[in-house]
């Protein structure tokens, strides 16, 4: 086994994407792959539908279900999952710090709309201390081995 690829779990088919391709990319390698997924409660004071128990097994699910693909898919690689409960980019970039590699899912809004969103994986993009990984959802009508277009981002040493 050698070295960790890490992946930021949100729910989103983005990130499920992302997580296949890094399960296929740690296979390759001979990597343990990591499920991460950075929640904080934060009520509000407004009237909110769902409660902190119900949030977090939502979370917890999000992780569980992803697990169970991934291990579907490949029996033999080495899975772990954690809630980690931080604010999702401090997280992000820890974990970059410390894994080989860090993969994440692009919602793919676009420069001006990620901008104003505050988008979470630009802010990891500009701050990570190690390798990203961006993986866009795949399009069923494209074939599989077509779907493999991502952008990795290495950190510049002059920073």
């Amino acid at each position: 086994m050698s070295g960790t690829i890490t992946v930021g779990l949100d729910g989103t088919d983005h990130a499920a994407a992302a997580a296949d391709w890094a399960a296929e990319e740690a296979e390759r390698r001979g990597s343990a792959l990591r499920l991460v997924h950075a929640w904080v409660w934060r009520p509000t004071d407004v009237a909110y539908v769902g409660d902190r128990a119900a949030e977090e097994r939502w979370v917890r699910n999000v992780l569980d279900e992803a697990r169970s693909r991934v291990a579907r898919q490949h029996p033999a690689l080495d899975v772990t999952t954690e809630l980690i409960v931080d604010d999702p980019v401090p997280t992000l970039l820890a974990e970059a710090a410390r894994a080989d590699m860090l993969v994440l899912g692009s919602r793919g809004y676009g420069t001006l709309t990620g901008y104003l969103l505050g988008s979470v994986s630009m802010k990891v993009l500009r701050q990570a201390a190690g390798p990203v990984v961006m993986v866009g959802k795949p399009h069923a009508a494209t074939p599989r081995h077509a779907q493999e277009v991502v952008v990795g981002v290495e950190p510049r040493a002059d920073r």
